[in-house]
């Protein structure tokens, strides 16, 4: 993707996107929205409460080394790069939890300003206002800035490359910031390959050669997305199980989740992102209607958008693989969308749409800012826990993020030795010893691994042990099974 003529195109005054103020200025008005956009997100890392994820990579950050290469070598290789970063960030920060959400957010803040600068790019000053806005009110672009996880880390990766290749045709440190986002969460490659296929054809359609370094670049890509490829391909079982094939609404869906307009909790807000989304269509109608500009553009920007996903849905068919943060450096192509046709579009009709546009989406933000984050009954299972809890009691979480996060809100009992990180199955009561003190085990499981495992093998080892199970209570998706000694 090349908008070098578009930008000389507005600077002659051909195309309305009437920059009131230099290139310079603007670009720091855009870095000051960032940082506002952060600034917004802040209070937000110091919540209570642990999403199970983010519990996951506080294990990955803490563990000793050992557990830290197994827990690669069977299970989490897609997030080598990203577990990696996370120990060099445990180890200098006081709180690791609040440390890897401070990346997070200073990430939303890196994309919400480089998306905001290639707004101004392709569409001036309300091309840059425009795609700020949307970026920085994308409800799955808010919630996963706000989580100890990469996917927000991934898609400032991904817009910085964009920008540095609109703006400088610096191959070489836009491939190493593509490399960076793959290294972090390997379907970024999906990402990488439609921008690098659209940059291919747009130079193809005007005749020019590739920039260089372009080959060499594709071939470290492709060695990278090969690489993870391999490594983390036999471990899908291990680390996606819970996510089923799409079927009916639900693949239209996934396909417009980047756009944000139905990637959002139910709610009256909800209508507003969908109303945003159904403007730029029509703000894209108009304009490929009236014929003003070469269509090869939208047609790059909407395969940003929209292919990542709906290649990743078609491959969930077959494949269950498909999460809608998997495709998050797709979000900013939405406010890329919107600077086109603020370009194009009549100067007033602009204006009026940057205005709309601005004001549901405001109401799309504070709906996603007020939204429950994420739910995984932590802290209703640690209540009961220490509401029922007796003298004798041992907890036991086999799951090494579930340990984690019931480590990091204290329930005032024994551990029991947890099972090996190297999968749900493999239990490790057989080689640790129930203490001869425990009167009652406390078990504590995702309702997924329950239905997964079954216990029968755990629950055979128990009762060799003088154990009998007692009591199951749900806690949202927690499941809490007690098994109390017999008396001998």
């Amino acid at each position: 993707m090349n908008w070098s003529a578009h930008s000389r195109a507005i600077a002659a005054g051909v195309v309305t996107a009437d920059p009131p103020i230099s290139d310079r200025a603007l670009q720091r008005w855009c870095h000051l929205g960032g940082l506002a956009s952060a600034m917004i997100l802040l209070p937000f890392t110091v919540r209570h409460g642990l999403f199970r994820d983010e519990a996951a990579t506080i294990y990955a950050a803490t563990t000793s080394w050992n557990q830290f290469v197994a827990l690669f070598s069977h299970n989490d290789a897609v997030f080598a790069g990203y577990y990696s970063l996370a120990r060099g960030v445990a180890a200098l920060s006081p709180d690791p939890l609040i440390g890897l959400r401070l990346l997070s957010v200073l990430a939303f803040g890196v994309t919400v300003a480089l998306s905001s600068s290639i707004g101004q790019y392709v569409g001036g000053a309300g091309g840059a206002l425009a795609a700020g806005i949307l970026v920085a009110t994308n409800p799955m672009m808010i919630h996963q800035s706000m989580e100890a996880r990469p996917y927000a880390l991934v898609a400032a990766c991904l817009v910085a490359a964009v920008n540095l290749m609109l703006r400088r045709r610096a191959v070489r440190a836009a491939a190493t910031l593509a490399a960076a986002a793959i290294v972090l969460h390997v379907f970024a490659a999906l990402v990488v390959g439609v921008l690098a296929i659209a940059g291919w054809l747009s130079m193809r359609r005007r005749q020019r050669p590739l920039p260089r370094g372009s080959w060499p670049a594709a071939i470290l890509l492709t060695a990278v997305v090969a690489a993870l490829a391999i490594v983390s391909a036999p471990q899908r079982t291990r680390q996606v199980p819970w996510i089923e094939p799409p079927r009916g609404w639900a693949i239209l869906d996934d396909v417009l989740a980047p756009a944000g307009g139905l990637w959002v909790p139910s709610g009256g807000w909800a209508w507003a992102a969908v109303a945003v989304d159904l403007l730029i269509a029509a703000g894209v109608g108009i304009v490929l209607q009236r014929g003003h500009r070469d269509r090869g553009q939208y047609l790059a920007v909407l395969s940003w958008l929209l292919v990542p996903a709906a290649v990743l849905t078609l491959v969930s068919m077959r494949t269950p693989v498909f999460n809608a943060r998997y495709v998050i450096g797709s979000v900013p192509a939405v406010g890329v969308l919107a600077a086109l046709c603020v370009a194009d579009l009549p100067s007033q009709i602009a204006r009026a749409g940057i205005a709309v546009v601005a004001g549901l989406s405001g109401v799309v933000g504070v709906g996603a800012l007020s939204a429950p984050i994420h739910q995984d009954g932590f802290e209703e299972a640690q209540s009961y826990l220490q509401a029922t809890r007796h003298d004798g009691d041992v907890l036991a979480t086999p799951s090494h993020f579930l340990s984690t996060a019931f480590d990091l809100r204290a329930v005032d009992m024994p551990r029991y030795p947890q099972a090996d990180p190297a999968g749900l199955d493999e239990w490790s009561l057989d080689n640790n010893a129930v203490p001869d003190q425990a009167q009652r085990v406390r078990l504590v499981l995702l309702n997924r691994e329950h239905a997964r495992t079954g216990h029968s093998d755990l629950e055979t080892v128990l009762a060799a042990r003088g154990f009998v199970r007692e009591h199951r209570q749900d806690c949202v998706k927690v499941i809490i099974i007690d098994y109390r000694r017999t008396p001998q």
